[in-house]
Formats: structure tokens, C-alpha cells, sequence
């Protein structure tokens, strides 16, 4: 593990396989927004591929944390516009 308990790409790239294939026991529900148009790709990506939209969400963000620091990514993040979202 990295520096204040992070972990660092190659920790998050070696435990890929772990992760995916993790018990129920260390499973929590989360709940998030999407625009409609990632929701709708999500939805029939998963329906088609046959994958639940929990697995598919959790495989891109594992990949998503694992090419890079927090740093990094939150820049690339802010650069995109992307900001925090309040439920309407």
C-alpha cells in the first residue's frame, strides 16, 4: 500500500482478479447518477454481454483506479468539467 493507505497501481492491477471475484460478504450497495445516455449504454451493454450493470460499473472503476494516482485521475476528472452532483 501507498502512502496514507492507498494503494498504488500495481497493488490495484495484481488484486484485479480478487476483486472481481469477491465473496458477497465484502460487497456494499451503493447508488449513484448517471446521465441517461451512460445509464441506457449500461443497460443493454450488460443485457447483451450478459453481465449484471453492478459487475460492469465495478470492473471499469477498478481499471479506472489502477492506471493511475489519485492526483492524476482527479485532474483528468476536473478537466472534463466533472464536479460533485446533488439529487434534485
Amino acid at each position: 500500500m501507498s502512502p496514507r493507505g492507498r494503494r498504488s497501481a500495481v497493488d490495484m492491477k495484481r488484486r484485479l482478479p480478487a476483486i472481481l471475484q469477491r465473496e458477497a460478504a465484502n460487497v456494499v450497495k451503493v447508488s449513484h447518477t448517471l446521465t441517461y445516455d451512460i445509464a441506457e449504454r449500461l443497460r443493454t451493454f450488460a443485457f447483451y454481454q450478459r453481465f449484471s450493470e453492478s459487475a460492469v460499473i465495478e470492473y471499469a472503476l477498478v481499471r479506472l483506479f489502477a492506471n493511475g494516482d489519485d492526483m492524476a485521475l482527479g485532474a483528468a476528472l476536473r478537466r472534463t468539467g466533472a464536479g460533485r452532483r446533488r439529487k434534485a
